[in-house]
């Protein structure tokens, strides 16, 4: 593990020929974090410290020499607890994709690049970082350079830089290792002066006591020199001479039992690590179900956001437009489901690393390997093999029981004709429809939303250009004898009773159950027949929630992201009332070719 020995002043350039990935810079792609909702920018000008002393970080560098396992992965997380841990020979295989996002236990994420096969076709290598949950919210990009070099950038102050790296044995090819260190060297002369860099990995290096005082190695080999020119050209501190923001740097055993014949290297940073921007308030689910089955808070609901939406109009008297009038509508609404509706129970899922049985097994492991290390025989080393079989075992019964559990929740389901729950559960269990992972383009926040708005626009096409606004329309039926009179009570009803109920909400939050549970009728009827009779439509109409959906392809791309589009449950509503006043006189005319556009009619 290595660490920036001083702020360097300047930040050497990339010669512009290179026909590597190198040849983009990587802290160019500063990208959109897959999960979660768009933030907004932090605001203020407020000046940040180059390394300020908020608070301590552990980061860590680890040979698992593989990661395939279930059981493993899950192992790994409960260990890590708050660390940044950069892995090597995870083995994990996935060649159409440079950069593999996996959502691991107790909100851990992995990102990986992809393992190689040998001429045997086993798999080898492949390089990764694992970042708790805090530090997921903090990463700004990730690119692999090759698949033994993978590169991370994070929020903070100052920003921090971890390249993860698995370089090649001491006796492979000389101009191999020769050709990874050199790609190694461009990108740390890419990270920009003022970030924090650290470089971690596994070096299969040694190095001697001619180049520092105090070594684990009597002399250096050939890597051990590559390394060490590394660190004086890029101006690089080994970590195991420490120096300014890193506190500590030791190696542990307490990773025995993720199965690598490796020990885990943890250094203990100093720095203060933070958001790319101010996070919003976290969206509240609510559990609507309870409003769908209890009728008197219904009608409480319906008392106290009449109440609420009187109050404001009386305050705003003097605005009268649909939009105004809607936006104390919307406030309403929001007050009064913050006091009536319970919030959705949180999912808890129960993690294995915590039950009694692993925790058993686990302990059995760490005294066989402390056992093996003092003795170093046949009989320990057979004796800590099978401590480990034990704790995969521990993990393989207890998942069993988790899917033997899933199982019966499904045929439960089944037979109440809960088809939704039973679908979640047989996707939860198969692995289908989860959604991939990835990252999209952009520097700063507004040059993310810049992007997805650019793309989202030409995706949903643009206005027609019309050039002669006044020629004529030939007229091709006969004009309808259709109402254009102002919509009852009655259509209203059979409108919202095709509306289903737990579906999402648009940009008002107002919630399918409140119009077909709560006696609000006449206020949504009069927004209805404002924007019927005299046009006035509340602009909060036309605000969509764009919901990206990764498709296949590189997902720092927008064109390889499809959107879904959350409306507004009241504009559906009113569109819903005018398609039952035009389809009775619309399907008698439409060709039979055109079945697909009517109700209840299909192709012959």
């Amino acid at each position: 593990m290595a660490t920036a020995k001083r702020t360097r002043v300047k930040a050497p350039t990339l010669n512009p020929s290179s026909e590597s990935v190198l040849a983009t810079n990587i802290n160019d792609v500063i990208t959109l974090k897959p999960h979660g909702r768009v933030c907004t920018e932090r605001g203020g000008t407020r000046k940040e410290n180059l390394l300020k002393c908020k608070q301590s970080m552990f980061v860590s560098t680890l040979n698992t020499r593989t990661l395939r396992s279930i059981y493993l992965q899950e192992e790994l997380c409960g260990l890590a607890k708050r660390f940044i841990i950069g892995l090597q020979e995870h083995k994990i295989v996935h060649p159409d994709e440079p950069i593999r996002y996996h959502d691991l236990f107790d909100g851990y994420q992995l990102v990986s690049s992809s393992a190689w096969r040998n001429r045997a076709g086993m798999a080898v290598g492949g390089v990764g970082i694992l970042m708790s949950a805090k530090a997921k919210k903090t990463i700004l990009s990730c690119i692999c350079i090759t698949p033994r070099i993978i590169c991370a950038t994070f929020g903070g102050s100052p920003k921090t830089t971890i390249i993860v790296t698995y370089c090649p044995t001491n006796v492979s090819d000389e101009k191999e290792s020769e050709e990874h260190y050199m790609l190694l060297d461009k990108s740390i002369k890419q990270v920009p002066a003022h970030n924090f860099l650290m470089v971690m990995g596994d070096f299969n290096a040694r190095v001697g006591k001619e180049h520092y005082k105090v070594p684990y190695h009597d002399s250096t080999n050939r890597n051990g020199e590559l390394l060490h020119t590394l660190a004086i050209e890029n101006e690089l501190e080994i970590a195991n001479e420490v120096r300014n923001s890193i506190l500590n740097c030791c190696t542990y055993n307490s990773f025995a039992s993720v199965g690598s014949d490796h020990r885990v290297i943890t250094a203990k940073v100093r720095l203060s690590l933070r958001s790319n921007g101010k996070t919003p308030p976290r969206k509240i689910r609510y559990n609507w179900k309870v409003l769908a089955q209890d009728t008197q808070l219904q009608e409480l609901y319906a008392v106290k956001v009449r109440n609420i939406f009187s109050a404001l109009q009386h305050e705003s008297e003097g605005d009268e437009d649909a939009t105004s009038t809607y936006q104390c509508f919307i406030p309403a609404n929001r007050e009064v489901t913050e006091e009536l509706i319970p919030k959705a129970p949180k999912r808890h899922k129960g993690t294995i690393w915590t039950d009694s049985r692993t925790e058993s097994a686990r302990n059995e492991v760490h005294e066989a390997y402390v056992k093996d290390t003092h003795e170093c025989t046949s009989v320990s080393r057979s004796e800590l093999q099978a401590r480990k079989n034990l704790l995969k075992e521990a993990y393989d019964k207890i998942n069993q029981g988790i899917l033997e559990q899933k199982i019966s929740q499904v045929e439960k389901a089944d037979q109440n004709c809960q088809h939704k729950a039973s679908w979640d559960l047989i996707n939860e269990i198969s692995g289908r429809r989860t959604a991939k992972k990835g990252q999209i383009k952009g520097d700063t926040e507004s040059e993310r939303l810049h992007s997805w708005f650019s793309h989202f626009q030409q995706l949903l096409g643009n206005p027609p250009v019309i050039t002669n606004e006044d020629e004529p329309i030939e007229q091709v039926h006969r004009e309808f004898d259709m109402r254009t009179d102002a919509f009852d009570q009655e259509e209203y009803e059979a409108a919202t009773k095709v509306i289903n109920e737990g579906k999402s909400a648009g940009d008002d939050e107002i919630t399918p159950e409140v119009l077909k549970r709560c006696n609000l009728d006449d206020i949504i009827l009069y927004f209805c027949n404002e924007a019927l009779l005299h046009g006035r439509k509340p602009e909060q109409w036309s605000i969509l929630n764009l919901i990206p959906i990764p498709k296949s392809g590189n997902l720092r791309e927008g064109r390889n992201y499809r959107v879904i589009c959350l409306s507004s449950i009241v504009a559906k509503t009113y569109n819903r009332l005018l398609l039952n006043r035009i389809r009775p006189f619309l399907d008698p005319v439409l060709r039979m070719n055109q079945n697909g556009q009517q109700c209840h009619k299909y192709w012959p």
